[in-house]
């Protein structure tokens, strides 16, 4: 398929029909390495039959079968792993999540060619997983770091994970934050002497971790309380007995006409483009990709202070940041906006659309992977 040298993407799926920013974040890779020359990705999946790698191919790049889930597939998934590194002369494994770096981390035991790069998002995902397990863990992050060469983290909060919880060295390991291209056109300045337009936008996996229900609830207490009617839309796909549970507290409480589900799409700024507020109130994430394109077009902002997120928003200067799991704390930021003419939020959203160009954009997020890239003896260029 090309003369470039090979990048093999390993990538194990719990829920095939997900497809989140960690996805949209590879593509996003992928197709730079491809177009600019790089590498050739090549994404080595455990559902080959998924949107996300159905949307690999699309952008012309080979699909693979990973192998089985679960701890007795990683020798399989190993070997399968080899294969490819030798089918397409392949010099590095780049992997995104903590159970694919262990399997690099073994490809790259047994072959000493390979380099290893782990780009971090979440990393050991602290939402979901008991403390106990998250010290194995931790231990098995240590136990594997000799296999990794080098370590692209999106936050400085998880290269704190890494070398205080996994005892990683510190010199193997550099920030690079998500960069992607602008969502759309960025209007400069709104004229409108009245509040924004109430219309809210959450853009991501509709999952238990995001909270969404905090918005339902919050619509809800606009309405009965403050007399203030707001529309929410629901950006994403996501885990079924969630989205029905939120949906029917929304017709409990009377809303249910506020409130828009639109599933997954292929163009989120079709659907949000023209809505001034974006909010997430997740109670864990990375750096999420849903507030950086929402700040690339000068929206206005709010999202909760965990992971990441901290970084990427300063509170009242480009954005809202809120305590995480504070239902209150959200109202207040919401009702703030809803009562306010919409041109006071101008500088605010200018700042937000600078932030996506000095430390956001596509540029510099691969200046820094390539870099990682260097760090390890490879070196390629467009």
């Amino acid at each position: 398929m090309s003369n470039l040298p090979g990048l093999i993407i390993p990538f194990r799926y719990q829920n095939p029909d997900f497809f989140g920013g960690i996805e949209r974040k590879i593509l996003t890779i992928a197709q730079w390495f491809y177009e600019h020359e790089s590498f050739l990705p090549v994404l080595a999946i455990s559902h080959p039959n998924s949107a996300f790698a159905q949307s690999f191919e699309k952008l012309g790049l080979p699909v693979h079968p990973l192998g089985p889930m679960g701890l007795g597939g990683i020798p399989e998934c190993v070997a399968n792993l080899e294969n490819l590194v030798d089918q397409y002369d392949a010099v590095a494994i780049e992997s995104h999540q903590f159970w694919e770096s262990i399997l690099g981390s073994l490809v790259r035991r047994r072959n000493r060619k390979i380099r290893h790069l782990n780009r971090i998002h979440t990393h050991i995902d602290g939402s979901t997983i008991s403390s106990g397990k998250l010290f194995l863990y931790y231990c098995l992050d240590w136990l594997s770091h000799p296999g990794v060469d080098h370590y692209c983290v999106l936050s400085r909060v998880l290269k704190a994970e890494l070398t205080g919880k996994s005892h990683i060295p510190g010199h193997k390991i550099s920030v690079v934050r998500n960069g992607i291209p602008a969502l759309g056109p960025f209007e400069q300045v709104i004229s409108d002497d009245q509040p924004l337009k109430p219309v809210i936008a959450c853009v991501g996996e509709i999952e238990p971790r995001k909270r969404q229900e905090y918005l339902i609830d919050t619509i809800y207490i606009l309405k009965e309380q403050h007399g203030i009617q707001i529309r929410l839309v629901l950006v994403g796909g996501g885990n079924p007995e969630y989205i029905e549970s939120i949906t029917a507290k929304a017709k409990h409480l009377g809303i249910g006409n506020l409130v828009e589900f639109t599933g997954r799409l292929d163009s989120v700024f079709d659907a949000v483009g023209d809505i001034d507020l974006h909010v997430l109130p997740s109670s864990f994430e990375g750096i999420p990709t849903s507030i950086i394109e929402a700040m690339s077009i000068g929206k206005l902002v709010i999202a909760t202070d965990v992971g990441g997120t901290g970084e990427l928003i300063e509170d009242g200067v480009n954005g809202f940041l809120i305590p995480p799991n504070d239902p209150d704390a959200l109202l207040n930021a919401i009702l703030e906006v809803a009562s306010t003419p919409a041109n006071q939020w101008d500088k605010m959203r200018a700042c937000a659309r600078g932030t996506w160009q000095n430390e956001y954009s596509i540029e510099i997020m691969m200046t820094g992977l390539l870099n990682g890239f260097a760090s390890m003896g490879i070196n390629r260029s467009d």
